[in-house]
């Protein structure tokens, strides 16, 4: 009886030691930048190359996004709104006036992505094919091109 409690005592050592580690899995945190809303999150993952998203929810809309462009045959490709953002100075490429950053969709001067080539007419999903446009303009733009300026903008 003995030799029975001595393995359930050295069981529950080896218990304590691994709840004073903190976890049964090897996990690491993981501190990052979400992909789609640029918002900084700490993460308990498995690797660093799998955290892309702080929340379900920005993985789900970006998951979407890339969906509907494939449905239409476009080539897509990964990249960060925040930084299309950033390379266009948070400023609309159809007015040329500066986006509200803190504002969120469906307020009229939120930053959204437009993409210079609507997917409707053939563009692609990618870098070279958005821009950063108010909420506003995108709406009233639609699925229009510009007079062959938007071909330009592509240039460079």
């Amino acid at each position: 009886m003995a030799t029975g409690r001595q393995s359930r005592r050295a069981k529950a050592r080896r218990k304590l030691k691994r709840a004073a580690r903190g976890s049964r899995r090897r996990r690491i945190w993981v501190a990052a930048c979400c992909e789609r809303c640029g918002e900084s999150f700490l993460s308990a993952g498995r690797g660093w190359d799998r955290v892309r998203y702080c929340s379900d929810r920005c993985a789900f809309r970006a998951r979407g996004s890339r969906r509907r462009a494939r449905e239409r045959g476009a080539e897509v490709e990964r990249y960060s709104r925040v930084a299309i953002f950033e390379r266009d100075g948070w400023r609309c490429h159809i007015c040329h006036h500066l986006v509200n950053r803190t504002a969120v969709v469906p307020h009229l001067l939120a930053p959204t992505i437009d993409h210079v080539i609507p997917l409707a007419k053939g563009g692609a999903d990618t870098a070279a094919n958005v821009a950063t446009a108010h909420f506003r303009c995108n709406a009233a733009k639609g699925d229009r091109t510009g007079d062959g300026g938007d071909q330009l903008a592509l240039i460079g």
